[in-house]
């Protein structure tokens, strides 16, 4: 089913965001009175919502304890203060691959790193650097990390727990490509996405190969300097510029090669900035941002996907008319610092949601806030849809089109009369299903949803907007058992008379 906004982009002051706004400030103040979830002593945080114009709402809290700071002795959280945001920072090594020229998707990481080439137990030739960015290389997601004789020096200490003793030729530590070459992998690759923060590390190697630069000075030249994104870095500000939370020592950590999959700081202010970027395709075309912003996987549950990164949630319960609507989000989280960002791109939404804590906090946040955008927003939507109803016609020609609007369905045709014919009821079905104008396909038990394509006559003008007509069959109340009970497929232009498309309508301001 096509989803996509027909409004204009939000501005900070809108009347129609008010509900919104009320519904957010809300969330914030049952979690200020005390949230089993919070723990206001030493949780700190900063939230925005922002749309692809400016930043609608912010909310910030500073928890009265916090960390050692070297220049101060606590700070005031505001829109500029900066938190690490961990595994955020992939959708940054992700849009920096996407924007090197001279390159594909699907070449294969290893003509980028040579040095996967020769023996080795996972087939690089079938990894590409699509496989990377969506987590579908099938490799495992640490190397030396996580590993047990990186964190035990002495043999003997884990010998004690049980383990086997290392030959010397399993001890591969200190040199990363040999040793993830003889890494087994988790699964053969592009068979189903797993989470490897080595994906990440392989990709910003790839792009340090083609560039002659470091990491760093990528995403700087490609990301931050074009968006003037001043608070946000792979290195470490002063204490003073950020927030460190009571008993947690990761401010300070070095990432140093894991900066690419988990090591960038930033503020809610830069961060709202990076979203508009995306939302508005300041650094990306519309066609790119679209296929930046759809799923590379299925995930073991129905309502999620994998992208690249983003970890994609499916919901059809706030929408007015149950239609699926896709959240884009990337989740970090580092001992004492958790953060998400997400993208509504229906909506033409962004929020970020930064803390500094216990993770519960994110938790509550994440689950309250995209719930409440969600909901209002589906009902700004389905006011919005209302001033397209009416009756549309041309005496001279005897042809006139009602439309209405479905709380179960939304903007609907009840009536259509094209010079003098029913063609709503006689001529419509059968050009759904192809038959060309005979045989006996009616209406009955169908509807003609009235869809925003997201699309305009002019593309320098918004002037004139087109919206795609799909004819679609009732459901029973009763879902049933079949395999095929939900299975939805689009057509939104089965047919055209004289090239131009009959399942269209155009409509000026």
């Amino acid at each position: 089913m096509l989803c996509t906004w027909s409004k204009s982009a939000f501005r900070k002051g809108d009347k129609s965001l008010k509900p919104l706004i009320e519904s957010l400030n809300s969330v914030l103040k049952v979690a200020e009175r005390g949230s089993p979830d919070i723990d206001l002593d030493t949780t700190s945080f900063s939230v925005q919502l922002t749309s692809s114009i400016e930043t609608l709402w912010t909310h910030e809290y500073a928890a009265p304890k916090q960390g050692n700071y070297s220049d101060v002795d606590s700070v005031t959280v505001t829109g500029d203060t900066v938190f690490r945001i961990a595994s955020c920072s992939k959708t940054f090594t992700v849009l920096a691959l996407l924007l090197q020229n001279g390159i594909s998707l699907d070449d294969p990481v290893s003509k980028h790193i040579p040095q996967l080439l020769g023996e080795s137990k996972v087939d690089w030739s079938d990894v590409s650097l699509r496989s990377l960015a969506s987590q579908l290389s099938g490799i495992a997601k640490e190397y030396g990390m996580l590993d047990l004789t990186d964190q035990f020096k002495s043999p003997e200490t884990l010998e004690r727990y049980g383990f086997p003793p290392l030959s010397d030729g399993d001890r591969y530590l200190d040199d990363f490509f040999e040793g993830l070459k003889k890494q087994n992998p988790v699964f053969e690759p592009n068979f189903e996405s797993t989470y490897s923060n080595l994906n990440f590390m392989l990709l910003s190697v790839a792009l340090e190969n083609l560039n002659s630069l470091s990491f760093d000075d990528i995403i700087q030249r490609r990301i931050l300097d074009p968006l003037q994104m001043k608070h946000t870095s792979l290195t470490k500000p002063l204490d003073s510029m950020g927030i460190i939370p009571a008993g947690e020592p990761w401010w300070d950590w070095d990432a140093k090669y894991l900066g690419p999959t988990g090591g960038i700081y930033s503020s809610g202010n830069d961060l709202s900035t990076y979203l508009r970027g995306i939302l508005s395709y300041s650094l990306l075309s519309v066609g790119r941002t679209n296929a930046w912003l759809k799923p590379q996987s299925f995930s073991p549950d129905l309502n999620s996907a994998y992208g690249m990164p983003w970890e994609i949630v499916r919901t059809q319960t706030k929408t007015f008319n149950g239609r699926t609507m896709d959240m884009y989000t990337k989740a970090g989280d580092l001992p004492g610092y958790h953060s998400l960002l997400a993208l509504f791109p229906e909506y033409d939404l962004g929020l970020t949601i930064l803390t500094a804590r216990p993770i519960k906090a994110l938790e509550y946040l994440q689950k309250q806030l995209t719930s409440s955008i969600v909901a209002e927003a589906e009902s700004i939507f389905s006011d919005d849809l209302q001033r397209y109803t009416g009756t549309y016609s041309d005496a001279a020609t005897n042809t006139s089109l009602s439309l209405a609007f479905s709380s179960g369905k939304g903007l609907i045709i009840e009536s259509w009369i094209s010079r003098g014919v029913d063609f709503f009821g006689t001529v419509l079905p059968h050009l759904r299903d192809r038959e060309g104008l005979q045989g006996n396909a009616t209406m009955r038990g169908r509807s003609a949803w009235v869809l925003p394509s997201n699309l305009f006559r002019d593309r320098n003008s918004t002037e004139v907007e087109c919206w795609k007509v799909i004819v679609v069959k009732h459901r029973s109340a009763d879902p049933g058992d079949g395999i095929w009970d939900t299975f939805c497929f689009n057509d939104a232009s089965p047919m055209t008379y004289g090239t131009r498309p009959i399942f269209e309508f155009l409509f000026k301001k």
